[in-house]
């Protein structure tokens, strides 16, 4: 009785939790470590590189301003670090973060406030 009752709960699991998989959409870039070094550069274009060289295509949130990624120069070194780490470091630097549209999409946004 107790095997019959653990394989029904195994089944009932394997039957739900494709549905619930798909609700996690997970970033698949074309290179997973980014190296780079780039001194007094803009967010902008330090953005552009790593997710060009990823294959990733990016979108802003409307509240994000462009502009003063374009502006803002900073210094950003990395060494073979996972693409998703370097994306969220470089971000965070300018209190920016990114939510995953799909697995070649991600779309910068500002983070939401602390409650």
């Amino acid at each position: 009785m107790l095997k019959q009752l653990t394989a029904a709960l195994v089944l009932i699991g394997l039957l739900f939790l494709p549905a619930f998989a798909q609700d996690i959409v997970r970033l698949v870039p074309t290179e997973p470590t980014i190296t780079a070094d780039y001194r007094n550069i803009p967010v902008s274009d330090i953005l552009t590189n790593i997710t060009k060289d990823a294959g990733i295509t990016v979108q802003f949130a409307p509240d994000v301003k462009q502009e003063a990624l374009q502006k803002q120069e900073i210094n950003f070194q990395m060494s073979h670090a996972a693409f998703e780490d370097a994306l969220t470091f470089l971000l965070k630097s300018v209190n920016l973060t990114y939510k995953v549209m799909d697995a070649k999409t991600i779309q910068v946004i500002t983070p939401p406030s602390p409650q």
